[in-house]
């Protein structure tokens, strides 16, 4: 089972909640600053402890949070805790391939810099304790209130009792999934291996019903691998719009294709389409790139040799393909709530501040 943790969380003072953008990142503006002007991680480690001292981040009690995020796409409630990550039990279960290099990028800031920024994304599937837990605490006034744009974030500490429940809880469940932050996972574990710490997850720990799945359009950088993808799609896959799962657009065509006999969607275009095995060990990224729903202009797209649309997973086959320890390739999902970076820091360890 999964064992939880208290966390020593850090949050920002409600004068400092100005929104930035920086490297791509949505999070608090004084964070993001703080990570842009930064040459190095040991200058973000002496950043983010001076934050602290000179209080523009405030700690809250040692312990667990409840926390509502409210965004244009919904409103998402759970727990934000320390989830202790052993990999050898499989009691957290993953669904997406990893980039090495990414995980090595991650692993060395971590190593440095000692503190998470953003919790990965844990799902249960126990719908009802989570509501039954979450109504007997929205009852009180919450003891944090943040707005970040039009966002707006609340912030409940769990009582004694509270955390006995939650503790129960987690104590009858076998796993939990990972529905986002799988570099983030792999880093922290591949961290605490090399440190011999043990390895505690900074965790947003959901619900099913409070996670939500879609799709990354796939922006196809390389003209050969259009060529390959084109040569290669079979020609009774192709189908009407009303019963494809795959739209394929190229500057000279717009195709509409059923995938045929493969584990996924995203599977059957890496492997079938373009012809790429796990063997190969291609990084994708330097082929492709990847964007949100809706966040691809036509002006955009004009640039690429293609654009790949498919039907997103849902969320029953996914935590299936988790369970079989099936892997996806990355980016083949893209499930929400996205969690602003820097909105609360935690120690990467169970001990104090490094």
């Amino acid at each position: 089972m999964p064992q939880i943790h208290p966390l020593t969380l850090f949050c920002p003072a409600a004068s400092q909640l100005g929104q930035s953008k920086a490297k791509s990142v949505e999070g608090p503006k004084i964070f993001l600053d703080l990570l842009e002007r930064a040459e190095n991680h040991h200058q973000i480690q002496a950043g983010i402890k001076t934050l602290i001292k000179n209080k523009h981040y405030q700690s809250l009690s040692q312990g667990h949070f409840w926390y509502r995020i409210k965004t244009k796409q919904g409103s998402f409630e759970g727990v934000l805790t320390g989830v202790l990550a052993a990999s050898k039990t499989q009691n957290i279960t993953t669904h997406e391939a990893v980039l090495e290099q990414r995980v090595k990028m991650f692993s060395d800031y971590l190593t440095v810099v000692g503190f998470q920024a953003e919790p990965v994304l844990l799902m249960h599937e126990n719908n009802l304790a989570a509501a039954a837990l979450g109504k007997h605490i929205s009852n009180r006034k919450e003891d944090l209130l943040f707005h970040l744009g039009t966002e707006r974030h609340q912030l409940w500490t769990l009582s004694p009792e509270e955390v006995s429940r939650l503790s129960n809880f987690c104590e009858q469940q076998d796993q939990f999934h990972l529905a986002d932050g799988h570099h983030r996972y792999a880093s922290t574990i591949n961290t605490a291996k090399e440190s011999l710490n043990p390895p505690l997850l900074f965790s947003f720990l959901v619900a099913m019903d409070q996670v939500k799945n879609a799709a990354f359009t796939w922006a196809i950088k390389d003209t050969q691998l259009v060529e390959q993808l084109l040569k290669n799609l079979p020609p009774e896959s192709v189908c009407d719009k009303a019963v494809a799962n795959i739209e394929i657009r190229t500057k000279d065509s717009h195709i509409y294709c059923q995938a045929k006999r493969s584990l996924t969607v995203s599977n059957y275009i890496v492997e079938k389409l373009f012809g790429i095995t796990a063997q190969n060990k291609i990084d994708l990224k330097s082929l492709i790139a990847y964007y949100p729903p809706g966040e691809l202009s036509p002006e955009k797209a004009k640039a690429y040799s293609a654009i790949i649309n498919y039907k997103p997973l849902s969320l029953d086959k996914i935590i299936t393909l988790a369970k079989a320890q099936k892997i996806l390739p990355p980016k083949s999902t893209f499930i929400l709530p996205k969690l602003p970076t820097g909105l609360c820091l935690t120690p990467l360890t169970k001990g104090q501040i490094k």
